[in-house]
């Protein structure tokens, strides 16, 4: 059978489906890229809308989302099954958990070419690519991923060099983007089902929104989130008693990010709904308590990451990627989330990189 596909795993979640875009948009600069057909395997339809944003011409999305851990491993060896009949020249899995069961799957496809992470498992399977994990060095995993892509041959040295460059011109001095006076803003306070350690609790969020509640020059609130968010934006729009509140529940990608573009802060965890806020282009507070908001925050310009600074933070780094069961979240200071809004001038400075308060630690990145 001739080769001639493309296939992408990026089924571990939203987030990682955003954070591969630049790249993806950057595919049909490299001539190799023509003519062959693309698969992407990603968790559900929520994701492949996300990749739909990339414009790209993919022939088919295979899903494997499920709740039960064993359904979803039998759902990627049919996937995987799937597309050994497709002759996949170039197989590329940028993020892939390290289980044997994952690298045996994609060995099932049987690639001319396989671009995975460097791991113990891959010399026993006989890989023909053998990448170390460069999300380890890189400095964001947006980063990252298009570095995976430059080595598989499908964007060019110039696209890697304009992704490693899209969010370094921050607004924060050129314009002081965060000095103006915000009359709307957009809190979203979902995530995904392995996601919770990575915002704070729903009480945490209500009484953040009582607190923004009282600030005088706000005049209108966006809640957002999925179907499963629902009582908690419940919640938070009874906190609201004395400005105008748009709720919106399963909205639509295209129809979030325009929603979102018109406002004039989004306030998010570091989260897959935090991502595609992203998206937007608007000012953003992001909560990254569990996570390091230099690898794994919204890929873009004019963020504000606000931590609590405990020093067992990032969880992934001491062995617990879906946090150790304590909601260290709910530690950052909402005053400290007000101070942002409202301006407030009792930070003091220690380079362009972090802001230390009493109570959080503020990252620019």
């Amino acid at each position: 059978m001739s080769k001639s596909s493309i296939c992408i795993f990026l089924h571990q979640g939203m987030g990682d489906c955003v954070m591969a875009l630049p790249s993806l948009e950057r595919f049909e600069n490299k001539s190799n890229y023509k003519d062959k057909k693309i698969f992407v395997v990603v968790k559900s339809k929520l994701e492949a809308d996300v990749i739909k944003l990339s414009n790209l011409n993919i022939e088919k999305f295979f899903f494997i989302s499920s709740a039960n851990k064993y359904q979803r491993f039998l759902n990627i060896l049919k996937v995987s099954f799937s597309l050994r009949f497709e002759g996949i020249d170039v197989l590329v899995a940028p993020i892939i958990s390290g289980n044997l069961f994952n690298y045996v799957a994609l060995r099932i496809i049987s690639a001319s070419r396989t671009f995975v992470p460097k791991e113990k498992y891959i010399s026993k399977l006989s890989y023909s690519d053998r990448l170390s994990e460069y999300g380890i060095n890189s400095p964001h995993y947006s980063i990252y991923m298009a570095e995976f892509f430059y080595h598989a041959d499908l964007i060019s040295a110039s696209s890697l060099e304009e992704v490693s460059r899209l969010n370094t011109s921050s607004d924060f001095e050129s314009e002081n983007i965060f000095l103006k006076k915000f009359k709307s803003i957009s809190i979203g306070p979902g995530c995904g089902v392995n996601e919770t350690n990575k915002v704070p609790s729903n009480e945490w969020f209500v009484s953040l929104s009582r607190k923004i509640n009282n600030i005088s020059n706000i005049e209108k609130i966006i809640l957002y989130g999925g179907g499963s968010d629902g009582r908690l934006l419940k919640l938070m729009l009874l906190a609201f008693t004395k400005i105008k509140v748009e709720v919106l529940i399963n909205t639509n990608i295209n129809t979030l990010i325009s929603k979102l573009k018109h406002t004039d802060l989004i306030i998010s965890g570091t989260t897959g709904p935090g991502h595609v806020a992203g998206l937007s282009g608007t000012p953003m507070i992001i909560l990254s308590e569990s996570t390091n908001p230099r690898e794994s925050a919204p890929y873009v310009k004019n963020i504000v990451n606000i931590r609590a600074g405990l020093k067992c933070s990032p969880c992934y780094r001491r062995g617990f990627p879906n946090g150790c069961g304590f909601r260290c979240a709910d530690l950052i200071s909402h005053d400290d989330i007000i101070n942002v809004i409202t301006h407030k001038k009792n930070n003091k400075e220690i380079d362009n990189d972090i802001l230390i308060t009493k109570k959080s630690i503020f990252l620019k990145i």
